[in-house]
């Protein structure tokens, strides 16, 4: 009696059965075995094994209750007598019900969820992706296969499953992409997860071999080098351009090798036509962007100066004895007026080489023969020419002849006095030259009422003056006189030029004068004359010649000062 009263241990519960799960439930309570099933609208498979009930879900049941019973509904109310052998028979005058048990069963269907890893960019399938599926306080891992896809299936419904990318494939940046689902019976979710390729970009650092960043001068600067970025095929793909120190970085590559080509040179440096390759390289999946660094140096362009010098009326010929050849120049920086080189012109030039870009001036140290010194500074700037390997800069300096003046004039040998109002024709020489001094047009000179005449100014040299014409009553000057110019007789040399008076003959006897009685002449002895070829003759001739030229010579003076005093 008390057995038929007791109800299994398991009566009145809920009980959860997965799809496709079987299950256990012991009676503590030992009445399973009396239990008959009256009722299941679950289809789910009910056995008892003693007092075991065992309950399976395929994938047609579904949740309800099961009703079990002890006795058929007929023998409510009819004594039942119970037997047993040896024993008293008992017998329960007043059964009320069957014994009736019940067990709900919530009957979860299975799900599932289907992972899909794509490129983000292409949607392109991307395999050997590590999935992780956690759920229930375990997790499961899962990599893509050839179709980018990772499954979990046989889930029941309502599990919660939180999935997130444990590992991207290679080359490409895992974005921490996670999500958590709940399963759906009889329903496989699907999820798509992005990935994107790694990308990396390329920093350039350049510098001067000379001044690293440190630019002398702004001739110089690393800002505005352009540099085109190829890849393997020599595709250009992106450029670079500098900035004031020299750093520019490019936009995002994709990973492979590449090179870098400067197409545009900085201020005052040469273009360098080298490649100078790099690799982006894949960095690990938790680098979305890698970078990659690359130095340059870049070559200072320098400079060459030239200095020419030429003569300011005929150009790189020199005038007169002068040379443009031997001038000492010292060339200077500008901004501080230091010393950089000092240079002797040779064959009309003189040149500098490796020179900084930057402003200059020449001055003169040491004027060449002939010429003056010029104390101008002649400034220049040796300014980048992006054309050319050097700059280069040439400064053509005129360069003024030490000239003078010629003033001859002519005077009297005895008196030292000019000869005036009575003109003398001179020609004038250029020994340099061979050539006859010009003056208006014509190649002689003749002296003026003052009995002197004056030159144009005439370049440093030599010069011949030869007479052509005497004055009137005076004897031409045979002899030529030298004459130089050289530029110490401030402006104009002067040359006196003596002229002999000619010899007048002696004065005629008038009628009036008396004629002195002649002496007779007493000869003791008469000797005969010497002839020509004996020697006391010739001795005498000698003697008789000198008288005569002493008398012509004293007399002809006597008669000059006359003159003078007159």
């Amino acid at each position: 009696m008390k057995k038929h009263d007791t109800q299994p241990s398991w009566d009145s519960q809920t009980i959860t059965l997965i799809e496709g799960q079987e299950r256990v439930l012991n009676d503590t309570n030992n009445v399973t075995d009396w239990l008959n099933i009256v009722d299941n609208t679950t289809g789910i498979s009910v056995t008892k094994d003693g007092n075991k009930l065992k309950l399976k879900a395929d994938k047609n049941a579904k949740s309800g209750e099961i009703g079990f019973t002890k006795v058929p509904d007929t023998a409510i109310g009819t004594p039942i007598i119970y037997n047993k052998a040896d024993r008293q028979s008992l017998v329960d005058f007043h059964l009320q019900d069957a014994g009736n048990a019940q067990l709900r069963v919530n009957v979860k269907k299975l799900g599932g969820v289907r992972v899909k890893k794509v490129d983000e960019q292409t949607n392109k399938a991307l395999p050997n992706t590590t999935i992780k599926f956690e759920y229930n306080n375990t997790s499961k891992e899962v990599v893509t296969d050839e179709h980018g896809i990772a499954k979990l299936q046989g889930m029941p419904e309502g599990a919660e499953v939180k999935i997130s990318e444990l590992l991207a494939p290679t080359n490409y940046h895992n974005l921490g992409e996670s999500q958590t689902i709940v399963i759906k019976a009889n329903e496989t979710l699907e999820l798509i997860f992005n990935n994107n390729k790694q990308m990396g970009t390329i920093s350039l650092s350049k510098t001067g071999e000379a001044f690293g960043i440190d630019m002398p001068n702004n001739h110089y600067s690393l800002v505005n080098a352009i540099y085109g970025i190829y890849d393997g095929a020599d595709t250009r793909v992106g450029e670079v351009i500098t900035n004031e120190i020299g750093q520019a970085e490019s936009a995002e590559l994709s990973l492979g090798k590449y090179y870098l080509l400067e197409e545009k040179a900085p201020l005052g440096y040469l273009l360098n036509e080298e490649k100078v390759s790099f690799e982006i390289e894949y960095a690990g999946q938790d680098v979305a962007i890698t970078n990659t660094q690359v130095h340059t140096v870049d070559v200072e362009q320098k400079g060459v100066t030239k200095l020419i010098k030429e003569d300011a009326e005929t150009g790189n010929v020199a005038q007169g004895k002068a040379t443009l050849d031997g001038a000492v120049y010292e060339l200077y920086r500008a901004k501080d007026d230091s010393l950089v080189e000092t240079v002797t012109i040779e064959d009309g030039q003189a040149q500098v080489e490796n020179l900084l870009l930057d402003n200059y001036y020449w001055i003169e140290k040491q004027a060449p023969t002939g010429y003056q010194l010029d104390t101008e500074k002649y400034a220049f700037d040796l300014a980048y020419n992006n054309e050319a390997t050097a700059a280069s800069e040439t400064t053509i300096v005129k360069e003024k002849v030490i000239k003078e003046k010629i003033k001859v004039i002519k005077c009297d040998t005895e008196t030292k006095a000019p000869i005036k109002n009575n003109s003398a024709t001179f020609k004038l020489k250029d020994l340099q030259t061979g050539e006859l001094i010009e003056s208006a047009g014509e190649s002689e000179f003749m002296t003026d009422k003052s009995g002197e005449f004056t030159t144009d100014n005439l370049p440093y040299g030599d010069y011949e003056l030869v007479e052509i014409t005497s004055p009137t009553n005076y004897q031409l000057m045979n002899e030529s006189t030298l004459i130089t110019i050289d530029g110490t007789h401030d402006g104009l040399v002067e040359v006196r030029v003596m002229n002999n008076e000619n010899l007048k003959p002696l004065p005629k006897k008038s009628k009036t004068d008396k004629i002195a009685p002649l002496k007779t002449l007493k000869i003791t002895e008469a000797k005969p004359l010497p002839l020509l070829g004996d020697n006391g003759g010739v001795a005498l001739l000698i003697v008789g010649l000198g008288l005569i030229v002493t008398s012509l010579s004293m007399y002809w003076s006597k008669h000059k000062r006359d003159r003078c005093n007159k």
